[in-house]
């Protein structure tokens, strides 16, 4: 082989010439197509096309090879994007919808119509000579094939185009004019960090010299980067990565290279749980961007059990080629068939995505492209991402879209353009601060049996909140939705509507404003307009659907003011559009933080393999960073306590991928001796605790454990919180609960298999902020690959709420638990956003409370009322309400699907008798959306008539838009002649009040009219158990009065 130095080649100019004009062609190729590559070569490179140049020749051959690649590639993805219009069309306007099967998942329903796509056959524009560029599998599923794949690929990266710069709008001014106020992502009371001495892993007093330490302060870089990373899976192969950094999988997030298969690498590397694999917890993954311009042609594909996580600091963008083939840039689960994909999309569990911009600005803007196809259940999340799609009120683009799926939670989003912002349906659902910018639409809800919107903004939009009717719509149903704490700003139509049309959604908005909308609320199918819109609109309560309270009568309000609750005030922010918002607080990023205040319990100690004992080195690590103010970092691993795992006051704790604390052992195994697994402040402790992404487990048998035990109340408002936490008993390699151990239907109880004494106790001096929680007692195996994989495991108790408040509970779920699901008893100031439950599916063989003894903790229900050849009262609550007061719940699911696995019982309704149980002494108690399935009584008020289902049937669902029981209320006042036994209040206040005061000590009725501006002609035929001249005698401290009579509180005399 010989070398030549220095020697120059001649190359002609003109093929210089035309080589740099082709490149500069690419650089300026619309952004909606490519050119004909052929067809533009300059005439200076065709003249070379018969002449031999030696080296030249060389060089041109290559590069007209290129240009016929290049050429063949942009013919594929132009007939793949012509293709994709219309199956995507298909999918977007018919998505799936689902009714209950066997077998844990849902049919899909094929009743309604679907196009017929227009390309098919092999001459069809969707080929290319003997490939298919789109291979159907129904009339809008669809496989897209490799070579199309990197066809894109080939495409996206001969045509670079600059980075994405100013998209036109200003989400900060946005934020600033209706946001006065952000949920801290931070600590709330920042305390003094104390070195941690890393010799002998005691604490030492802060020095000047750590002060100046660079790894004891902030930087740009997060830190989960800059350690080394110990998190492993015990039950994976050797050499099992957790951590991945998508840069060394060969990702360069410039913008220029195409970086889906790196991505997808990252993601799938290690055997993962992906296409055949149904689920795994064997495999879990933390998929880390640093921050860039991450250029895809096809769809990322987000693996059973993953974290995706961006650079807090600096969000990376991932940027969809204008060659991109697919639905969404990121999905969560794929089609392979008319009704199979990766994952059944109500067992699609543990998921989350965070801190990310995703740019669909370039995609096809007739290919209904989404920045991200989630179908999804419990224990998932979208968090802190920027969806920025074409603004030009034409384009198909949608930031989410999501056709089905079972629970999950939306939070901190903004969406700028787009044919939909957000384009969602599912079982039951909560989002909270959702922001939407220079939409065409932008939230449609197509379907669900219950949702809870909190804290939106939409700004500039056609259209802003869409439910049922409307463009897109599938016909199925929208159950019920609440809207509450919201502003819509200068948009046509504030709500669109099918409500006085169908009469059949259960609707509520609540303390929200129009400003400068057109029309507030409108009925589209009718051509009505319910709301007027204006300049400014406020609405305090406002509603369709049925309120029923405590006997039997109820009132049906179609289109207009609803009751709302006078909001705790413990419970809310200094902020709101007519009442003070509800409190929210988003879980700590820790950006404020140097490594050196990161604990590595792996570092420190830990095994976390899953057979070793932890419990007396976590004890001691998290006893020691507590006291210096330290982070504590769970790498991921299965970490064995033996007894209980103390959590002191000043804890911060984030696990990664959900690490998990299982409890196992002889100390949890005693029943009749409750044993708590993990403890959270001791009782009376006050101050701060954060814990996120941890997931609480056990190894069986535990029939005595009490598997989280919340003590600590909070020091400042949202101080102690739980976040993307979730507990799991059984269904998992590691539990002995699984299918191999428990199997359903043996006919009796097997004693290895009672797993749980109660999974989380808010006790009554507690405080909690919770967020996306998931208690969960497995119905079926995770880990098993027999398709019959139920399994029979046995936990007494849910969730247990005696706080006296303030509580907060977003997106909580409680499932598959043997006396109820949750139990509210003697708390007050509660507030939950969207709770699911799911009764057991083998009840009633045994019926509650078999296998286990009551007694044991408060309020215990014995079931002692049901006649013994009954088999559907014996049954799980969904939800007990005992000597409570303002407990505020805003949306629920209770669902009972099985009698002893079989579902006839869905065909009369009649899986379990009561879902809901309210005592006599619980008062100011508002639910709101109360939706159930398979209950014959919604709601049973403890001595009088229930709620039945049969009377509220909406759809598959039976709904009410609320069950109300006021402050004040009691059996023995005499009021029973008005519609819910109202005491101390008549029906035009239960109606129309709009302001409410609480008596408090040496208050007289003159004071209360002087002080609140009423008179006390109205006052007293607002309040009538007051009695007129005995008025002073008649009032009790701490009952609330009505001082107001119209829905703002303007009314202050009979005469107004």
């Amino acid at each position: 082989m010989s070398r030549r130095y220095g020697t120059r080649v001649s190359i002609p100019l003109t093929l210089v010439v035309a080589v740099i004009s082709l490149l500069l062609l690419c650089i300026i190729s619309s952004v909606g197509g490519f050119p004909d590559v052929r067809r533009d070569i300059p005439h200076g490179l065709r003249d070379f096309e018969s002449k031999d140049e030696g080296p030249a020749s060389n060089l041109r051959a290559s590069f007209l090879s290129f240009l016929g690649t290049l050429q063949d590639a942009e013919k594929k993805v132009r007939a793949a994007h012509t293709a994709l219009a219309a199956m995507n069309r298909g999918r977007f306007e018919h998505p799936h919808g689902m009714e209950y099967g066997p077998d844990r998942g849902y049919t899909l329903d094929e009743s309604r119509p679907v196009p017929t796509p227009p390309y098919r056959a092999e001459s069809s524009p969707a080929t290319h000579g003997n490939n298919k560029l789109v291979e159907y599998t129904d009339r809008t599923q669809y496989i897209i094939p490799r070579d199309v794949v990197e066809a894109a690929r080939i495409v996206a990266e001969a045509s670079p185009l600059p980075l994405p710069g100013d998209y036109g709008v200003e989400i900060a001014q946005v934020f600033e004019e209706h946001r006065s106020r952000s949920p801290y992502t931070s600590d709330a009371h920042p305390q003094d960090h104390q070195a941690w001495n890393r010799v002998d892993k005691n604490v030492s007093n802060p020095s000047r010299g750590a002060e100046t330490d660079p790894e004891a302060h902030p930087s740009t870089e997060f830190w989960m980067t800059t350690i080394e990373q110990r998190g492993s899976s015990p039950f994976a192969p050797p050499g099992y990565k957790v951590w991945r950094n998508v840069r060394d999988y060969g990702a360069r997030g410039d913008g220029v290279s195409d970086d889906t298969a790196a991505i997808n690498a990252a993601i799938s590397d290690g055997g993962r749980c992906g296409q055949g694999c149904g689920s795994s917890t064997i495999y879990p993954a933390f998929v880390y961007f640093p921050s860039g311009t991450y250029l895809v042609s096809s769809s990322i594909i987000q693996y059973y059990n993953t974290e995706f996580y961006g650079n807090p600091f600096d969000y990376p963008t991932i940027l969809a080629a204008s060659s991109f083939v697919g639905l969404g840039v990121i999905s969560s689960d794929v089609y392979v068939g008319e009704k199979e994909e990766w994952y059944i999309n109500t067992n699609n569990f543990l998921r989350s995505i965070r801190n990310f911009k995703i740019d669909i600005t370039r995609t096809n803007p007739t290919a209904y492209v989404c920045g991200i196809h989630w179908q999804v259940a419990q224990g998932t999340s979208l968090e802190n991402i920027i969806f920025y799609m074409m603004q030009d009120g034409r384009t198909t683009q949608q930031g989410i879209y999501m056709e089905n799926g079972s629970g999950g939670f939306l939070t901190n989003l903004t969406f700028v353009g787009g044919n939909f912002g957000a384009y969602l349906g599912n079982q039951q659902f909560t989002t909270t601060r959702l922001t939407f910018l220079n939409c065409k639409t932008a939230v449609q809800i197509h379907w669900d049996w219950a949702w809870t919107m909190q804290d939106l903004v939409i700004s500039n939009c056609t259209d802003g909140i869409v439910m049922a009717g409307g463009a897109g719509s599938t016909g199925q149903g929208v159950g019920s939705l609440i809207v509450l704490d919201t502003v819509i700003a200068s948009t046509k139509n504030g709500i669109v509507t099918s409500l006085l049309a169908e009469n059949s959604s259960s609707f509520l908005i609540q303390n929200s404003a129009f400003v400068a909308v057109e029309t507030a609320i409108l009925d589209r199918v009718k051509g009505q307009t319910l709301l007027a819109g204006g300049s400014r609109v406020n609405v305090q309560s406002w509603g369709f659907g049925r309120v029923a309270g405590a006997s039997s009568n109820s009132t049906v309000y179609r289109g207009a003011d609803v009751p709302a609750m006078n909001r705790s005030s413990s419970l809310t922010r200094n902020e709101g559009y007519l009442a003070r918002s509800f409190f929210q607080r988003q879980r700590p990023a820790y950006t404020d933080i140097g490594v050196r205040q990161i604990v590595d319990v792996k570092a420190a100690g830990a095994v976390g393999d899953g057979r070793n004992d932890d419990t007396a080195v976590l004890n001691s690590i998290l006893a020691r960073a507590a006291s210096t103010s330290s982070v504590v970092f769970f790498p991921f691993g299965v970490y064995i306590i033996r007894d209980t795992l103390h959590v002191p006051v000043g804890s911060r704790i984030i696990g990664q991928a959900w690490a998990q604390i299982m409890a196992t052992g002889a100390r949890f195994q005693d029943e009749r001796n409750p044993h708590v697994a993990v403890r959270v402040g001791n009782p009376g402790d006050t101050g701060i605790v954060e814990i996120q992404s941890m997931l609480f487990t056990v190894s069986g048998p535990t029939a005595g454990v009490v598997l989280v035990e919340w003590n600590v109340h909070q020091s400042a408002q949202g101080s102690a919180g739980l976040w993307d936490s979730h507990f799991r008993v059984g269904g998992a390699i590691g539990s002995d609960l699984q299918l191999t151990n428990c199997p359903k239907g043996t006919g009796r109880v097997n004693e290895q298999c009672r797993a749980a004494s109660l999974l989380l106790h808010l006790t009554a001096q507690s405080s909690a902020y919770f967020e996306n929680v998931w208690v969960w007692t497995a119905d079926h195996d995770l880990d098993s690959k027999s398709k019959d994989d139920q399994i029979d495991i046995y936990a007494a108790r849910g969730v247990l709420i005696e706080s006296h408040g303030p509580t907060w509970m977003y997106a909580t779920a409680s499932e598959h638990n043997i006396l109820y699901q949750y139990q509210i008893a003697g708390a007050r100031d509660l507030y939950m956003a969207m709770i699911q439950t799911e009764s057991p599916y083998f009840q009633p063989s045994p019926k509650a409370p078999t296998p286990f003894t009551t007694g044991l903790f408060a309020s215990d229900p014995t079931f002692s009322h049901c006649p013994s050849n009954s088999n559907t009262c014996a049954i799980s609550w969904a939800l007990r309400v005992i000597d409570s007061t303002a407990v505020y719940i805003m949306g629920t699911g209770f669902y009972s699907w099985f009698s002893n696995y079989v579902q006839d019982c869905l065909k009369t309704e009649n899986c379990q008798q009561r879902a809901v149980e309210v005592s006599q002494s619980s008062t100011d108690t508002w639910i709101y959306n109360l939706v159930t399935k398979g209950t014959v009584e919604m709601i049973r008020p403890v001595g009088e008539t229930p709620t039945y289902a049969a009377n509220n049937v909406n759809g598959f669902m039976s709904s009410i838009l609320a069950w109300i029981r006021v402050a004040g209320w009691s059996m023995s006042s005499g009021q029973t002649n008005s519609a819910d036994h109202w005491v101390g209040v008549n029906d035009t206040a239960f109606r129309c009040c709009g302001r409410w005061y609480t008596a408090v000590a040496g208050d007289t009725c003159n004071t209360i009219c002087g002080r609140q501006g009423i008179s006390s002609d109205l006052f007293l035929a607002l309040n009538p158990s007051l009695g007129g001249a005995q008025c002073d005698g008649a009032l009790v401290q701490g009952r609330r009065y009505c001082v107001g009579s119209d829905r703002y509180g303007n009314s202050t005399s009979l005469g107004n």
